[in-house]
C-alpha cells in the first residue's frame, strides 16, 4: 500500500476570537480516510453534532454513526470532546495520552517521551523499493519491512535465503526500534527506520498532554475537491493555533493564558513546547493547526524566535 492510500479531508475549519466578555474557540475538525479505515479528529463541542454529519457524508462516509472506526482528540478540551459520543460505533478514542479501547479496556503507550508513536496501520510498511527484483524478475514482496541484504547467495535456493534475509530485517527492525527514544538522533535519520503512513504521536504543549497525528497521503479541500500531490501532513490541534502562529514572535502569545494549567514550571513548559513544534516542523510539508486553513511548511518556521526559545 503506498502513501497515497490514505486522504486528509478538513471538515470544516475553526476560529478563534477573543471579545471583552468571551474567548470564542470552534475547532477545525479532520476526517482521516485510508487502509486503516475511518477517523475523525477533533470532533468539536456537543452543539456541532448535526454539522458534524452533514460533512462527513459529504466526504463519502454515508452511515457516519456506523462507519468511523476512531475519534481522536489531541487534547481533552470541551470544544475537542464533546461530539465524542455521536460515535459509538468506533473500536478506539483518544484522547491526549488516553488509548481507549470497546470493552472499558485502556492501552498503556508512552506518548509522554514525544518521540514513540502510535502506529494504526502497522501491517503497512511503506519503503522506496517493496519488491526484490533479480534482474527485471519480481520474486518476492516485502509488505511489512525493509529488505537488508545485498546479493543472493549463488548457491543457495533463492527463496530460503530470501526468506533467511526478511527474518534478518525484522530482527533489526526490532533492534534499531530504540532510535525513537533517542533525543541525539535526527528526525530525518528516525525517519529512515520509521516510516508508518498513519501514526500518533505525544507533541506536549501549552494544553499539557496533546498528540498529533502524522498521515502520508493527499490533503483534499472537501468543498472544491482540490486536492494535493502526496505528501506527510500533520493534524496538530493547539500545537499550532493557526499559520500566523507558525512564525509568532512571542511564545507568551500562544498560552492563551493556560500556564497555570500547567503542572511543571515555565522553562520545561516553553521547551517542551519547542520540541514539540520543531518534531512537527521537521517531519510535515503540511500543517492542519488548531484554527483556520492547513498551511504549507516554510524552512522559516523552523528559525522564528518563538520556536527557538529555550
Amino acid at each position: 500500500m503506498g502513501t497515497d492510500g490514505y486522504s486528509v479531508f478538513v471538515l470544516h475549519e475553526g476560529h478563534y476570537a477573543r471579545s471583552p466578555d468571551y474567548v470564542y474557540r470552534k475547532c477545525n475538525t479532520a476526517l482521516i480516510r485510508g487502509p486503516a479505515g475511518a477517523f475523525v479528529v477533533n470532533p468539536g463541542s456537543v452543539w456541532n453534532g448535526p454539522e458534524l454529519l452533514s460533512s462527513l457524508k459529504a466526504a463519502g462516509i454515508h452511515e457516519p454513526e456506523k462507519d468511523i472506526k476512531g475519534v481522536i482528540c489531541t487534547d481533552g478540551h470541551a470544544e475537542h470532546v464533546g461530539c465524542m459520543s455521536t460515535f459509538g460505533c468506533a473500536d478506539i478514542m483518544i484522547v491526549g495520552y488516553d488509548i481507549q479501547m470497546r470493552g472499558d479496556k485502556f492501552l498503556e503507550h508512552d506518548f509522554s517521551c514525544g518521540i514513540t508513536p502510535y502506529e494504526f496501520d502497522e501491517n503497512d510498511w511503506v519503503t522506496s523499493t517493496p519488491e526484490l527484483v533479480i534482474g527485471s524478475e519480481v520474486v518476492e514482496c516485502v509488505d511489512r519491512f525493509t529488505y537488508l541484504g545485498s546479493l543472493i547467495s549463488p548457491c543457495g535456493l533463492v527463496y530460503d535465503e530470501i526468506s533467511a534475509r526478511i527474518q534478518k530485517a525484522r530482527l533489526a527492525f526490532t533492534n534499531l526500534h530504540h532510535l525513537w527514544r533517542r533525543r541525539d538522533i535526527r528526525l530525518s535519520t528516525k525517519g529512515r527506520v520509521y516510516c508508518a503512513a498513519f501514526f500518533v504521536i505525544g507533541t506536549p504543549g501549552q494544553r499539557g498532554p496533546q498528540v498529533s497525528l502524522i498521515v502520508n497521503g493527499r490533503l483534499i479541500e472537501l468543498k472544491t475537491g482540490e486536492c494535493r500531490e502526496s505528501c506527510r501532513i500533520a493534524v496538530t490541534g493547539n500545537l499550532f493555533m493557526d499559520v500566523q502562529d507558525a512564525s509568532r514572535v512571542s511564545f507568551l502569545d500562544t498560552l492563551e493564558g493556560n500556564y497555570g494549567e500547567s503542572n511543571c514550571d515555565k522553562e520545561n513548559l516553553i521547551n517542551g513546547w519547542r520540541q514539540s513544534r520543531m518534531s512537527i516542523l521537521e517531519r510535515a510539508d503540511w500543517v492542519v493547526p488548531a484554527y483556520g486553513p492547513p498551511f504549507k511548511v516554510k524552512p522559516e518556521y523552523s528559525s522564528t524566535p518563538c520556536v527557538e526559545l529555550a
